[in-house]
């Protein structure tokens, strides 16, 4: 017995099958692709919540720096220098006040005017270069005066020279006086020094 199928059956099946097949397509053409748009709203969204990494600038803070150590240079307004045999310090800035230490050895150089200095211990050499300084010194081999109108207070000095104009020197005791430039004064309390006096209207006087 042979069996027919009516042209209504085929097309119904054909139609089941059809139908089958949209759903599944369509299922697929349904999914969310993320387009361009959404996926840079995800980048930004993700920038946003992520940790800052560390930029320049946080990596160039400045941080605190250690105080530089007073040097020889550095000894203006009070703030005392120490020297030692083969140191040299030199006072440029006029109307300041500085003083010195001299432990053992040691050379001070004022090339300013109107400085104030106290020099202690046993210096080297005192040289002034300036005009209108006072200085007061302890123990020191040599001072020389080259400058004009100095005040110098010292207590021994082995060899004092004036060679500028109306300086004043009180010493308690020196071994050798030179004088080239005129009008200046010495004074001393002890001892019988070596006097060169050359220069014109200067008055040294001992005990």
């Amino acid at each position: 017995m042979t069996h027919r199928f009516s042209p209504r059956l085929t097309v119904g099946l054909a139609a089941v099958a059809l139908l089958l097949t949209g759903c599944s397509t369509g299922d697929n053409a349904n999914e969310i692709v993320p387009t361009a748009d959404s996926a840079a709203e995800s980048t930004t969204e993700s920038a946003a919540t992520a940790p800052a990494s560390p930029s320049a600038a946080s990596t160039s803070e400045v941080s605190p720096s250690t105080e530089a150590s007073p040097t020889a240079a550095a000894g203006a307004e009070g703030t005392p220098v120490t020297l030692s045999a083969g140191m040299d310090h030199r006072i440029t800035e006029s109307g300041s006040s500085h003083t010195v230490q001299c432990d053992g050895g040691g050379d001070v150089d004022v090339r300013a005017d109107d400085v104030t200095l106290t020099v202690r211990g046993e210096c080297e050499e005192i040289e002034i270069d300036g005009s209108g300084n006072t200085v007061t010194a302890e123990n020191t081999r040599e001072i020389d005066v080259q400058g004009n109108n100095n005040s110098v207070t010292a207590t021994d000095v082995r060899d004092l020279s004036l060679e500028g104009t109306a300086n004043t020197a009180t010493l308690t005791s020196v071994e050798e006086i030179d004088v080239e430039g005129p009008d200046n004064t010495v004074t001393y309390e002890t001892g019988t020094p070596e006097i060169d006096d050359e220069g014109s209207n200067s008055t040294i006087t001992g005990p």
